[in-house]
């Protein structure tokens, strides 16, 4: 993406959801409608053009260090309007190709979206 690294083009969703549910293809939220104080986010395996992220979370929960690697959501076309966390864990729920995945994020910076 333009701040380095996989981009992908999700519609977010404000509503929190506190245990682990599957927000739908092309959608991602957090268990917190206070953004930057969410602790887990949810993230459908198929982006908003029915893109499927497969390859690249496999990739993200092989990784063995402590921090897995950052996420950054931005609001389309407004650069100033971010956060960007980091990733201590991920997690597949479901069945591919239906399934969607839960993000252990913490340390956020930026504001709310």
């Amino acid at each position: 993406g333009n701040f380095g690294g996989a981009s992908f083009d999700y519609s977010f969703n404000n509503t929190a959801n506190t245990t682990p549910t599957d927000p739908g293809p092309g959608f991602v939220n957090f268990d917190t409608t206070t953004q930057n104080a969410a602790q887990h986010m949810y993230i459908d395996e198929k982006d908003d053009g029915g893109n499927a992220i497969t390859n690249f979370m496999t990739t993200l929960e092989n990784v063995t260090s402590a921090i897995k690697g950052f996420v950054r959501i931005s609001k389309k076309f407004s650069t100033g309007d971010f956060l960007v966390f980091n990733i201590s864990d991920v997690t597949h729920n479901g069945s591919t190709p239906n399934g969607y995945y839960t993000i252990d994020v913490d340390s956020s910076t930026g504001k709310a979206i």
